[in-house]
């Protein structure tokens, strides 16, 4: 059915579930969303955690205005908690990456030294051909699958470097909607 610009972005507070958009059947104009795992509809949630469509958009664009408005007022300590979370978060995801690439090359590495050993194990004889097929098969799959993953890991420190947004850019889509009057999905 229709769509709301706050589908899927909304969960409830006690058990997580999605929130689902639903209007009122004898007054459409009534459009609210109400927790997915609702005990009154055969879930497990003890409240319905229902929400008015009309309530959620005054609460936002309440919150967009006033955070423009601090914006606007006090440009540089407002640029500095931006700045700084966005910093934080940025070096904490780059860190996660850069631990698991980590772990990834080194594994990458210790695949390729077993690689050797059971191909000089085969030569020698102590594994047999069968079994050399075998494990060169999987030591090869993995290595494939940690290569691939190793790329994506690469390109994501790249696209987030390149995401990484000026201060001048982001000061002017603040004050694009410092004089909203209505909330949109795009806004």
């Amino acid at each position: 059915g229709e769509k709301n610009m706050f589908s899927g972005l909304l969960v409830c507070a006690d058990c997580g579930h999605n929130l689902w958009y639903h209007f009122n059947q004898k007054n459409p104009e009534i459009r609210y969303f109400s927790c997915s795992n609702y005990k009154g509809n055969r879930g497990d949630c003890p409240t319905t955690h229902y929400i008015r469509v009309d309530f959620l958009e005054n609460v936002v664009l309440s919150e967009i205005r006033r955070l423009t408005r601090f914006a606007c007022h006090h440009e540089e300590e407002f640029i500095a908690t931006v700045s700084d979370y966005s910093k934080k978060s940025m070096e904490t995801d780059q860190r996660v990456r850069q631990n698991e690439l980590k772990a990834l090359m080194a594994r990458d590495k210790e695949l390729d030294m077993l690689f050797e050993k059971i191909y000089e194990d085969n030569a020698t004889g102590k594994i047999s051909d069968d079994r050399f097929a075998k494990l060169s098969r999987k030591y090869e799959e993995e290595q494939a699958s940690i290569v691939e993953r190793i790329d994506y890991l690469k390109e994501a420190f790249d696209e987030a470097n390149a995401k990484a947004t000026t201060t001048e850019t982001f000061m002017a889509a603040v004050k694009k909607y410092t004089r909203i009057k209505k909330l949109t999905p795009r806004v």
